[in-house]
């Protein structure tokens, strides 16, 4: 899909497409956790990751859509959960917040407004020309306009960044 038709397509798609469970049941979304990431093989090179969180059965699955692309060289994917929860690939750097459901089509705007190059959509990931500045307006443009879920939403930065089952270590020593 030609990038003009790409960001027309994805309020239909994108970040409003329902998941689906095991049972190919539709799951509403509860809530997004917000990412940035670095792939291992290729450090300096942030990405966004959201983290759709889904109800089902009364127990939250968590399920990686990702996409990577900039420009003419756009390719679509998904990170199986499995390859990210993977030691060996990818880091992860910040946890910078929240967004619930009532936000999201302000944070989809939000991402396209400020990315203008990077795409957005369904697989969801970024992968900026220059990551570091563009993240920064980016969460900049978010704090400003009250999208992160509450007053209470922590940031986190885990330095030069954690394996996935590190993160799970330390978000469970911080709920003690």
């Amino acid at each position: 899909m030609d990038k003009a038709r790409f960001f027309t397509h994805c309020p239909e798609r994108g970040l409003l497409t329902p998941l689906v469970d095991a049972g190919n049941r539709t799951c509403d979304y509860r809530s997004w956790d917000v990412y940035e990431v670095e792939k291992v093989m290729t450090p300096h090179n942030k990405r966004l990751v959201i983290w759709h969180h889904k109800l089902v059965t009364a127990t939250v699955y968590h399920q990686f859509k990702a996409l990577e692309g900039l420009g003419g060289d756009v390719t679509q994917g998904t990170i199986p959960r499995v390859e990210f929860e993977t030691e060996a690939q990818y880091v992860i750097l910040k946890y910078k917040g929240t967004i619930k459901e009532r936000n999201r089509l302000d944070f989809y705007r939000v991402c396209k407004e400020v990315g203008r190059e990077a795409v957005v959509g369904e697989p969801l990931e970024f992968l900026f020309a220059d990551p570091d500045q563009l993240m920064e307006r980016l969460w900049a443009v978010v704090e400003e306009r009250g999208l992160w879920s509450g007053n209470r939403n922590r940031a986190l930065d885990f330095g030069g960044g954690l394996c996935f089952s590190e993160m799970m270590r330390h978000s469970k020593r911080g709920r003690r």
